[in-house]
């Protein structure tokens, strides 16, 4: 996930024993992630508060693959790096009320910086005479990328000069 945007875990189910009501509670870093819904892939689901999920229906629900996905705000003042979901068995039990124990494996989120997409230069004709100078302008998007720094070169030093800023020097006629 790239900060500032939006994280996706799926709950996955294997090997499952097959139950009609299962209760997890969620654990993750709150300074820098919001969970902002939690998309059912099964059967309906409520919220007991924003860190817990309960499933209740009215026979065994046996099938594997995706329960449910877990959606976080990423802030926009997180560190890169990877980050746990912890994802916690409160209780389960089947449709015969006998407790059953799913094994719950925690996720883990990887926070990357944001990449740029796209540089347009604002003034990209540029004729100088020698010895002129003039300031190229660079347009660095997204906004928000991580790394907008720039390397200028020439593709004629014999022609014009670039130096680390984009000023461009005209040199000779070509």
């Amino acid at each position: 996930a790239e900060i500032g945007a939006q994280a996706s875990v799926n709950i996955n189910l294997s090997n499952n024993p097959g139950f009609s009501v299962l209760n997890l509670y969620y654990t993750y870093n709150e300074e820098y992630f919001t969970l902002k819904n939690v998309e059912n892939k099964a059967w309906p689901l409520d919220m007991l508060h924003e860190k817990t999920t309960v499933w209740d229906a009215a026979s065994d629900y046996q099938m594997d693959g995706t329960l449910a996905t877990l959606i976080f705000d990423v802030a926009e003042d997180t560190p890169f790096g990877s980050y746990e979901i912890g994802i916690h068995l409160i209780s389960a039990a089947n449709a015969d009320l006998e407790y059953v124990k799913p094994v719950t494996v925690n996720a883990t989120v990887t926070v990357t910086p944001v990449k740029v997409k796209g540089v347009d230069i604002l003034n990209p004709d540029v004729s100088l005479d020698i010895g002129a100078t003039e300031q190229l302008i660079a347009n660095v998007t997204p906004e928000d990328a991580a790394n907008k720094g720039l390397t200028w070169q020439s593709l004629d030093n014999s022609v014009a000069t670039v130096d680390e800023n984009g000023l461009v020097t005209g040199v000779s006629y070509g």
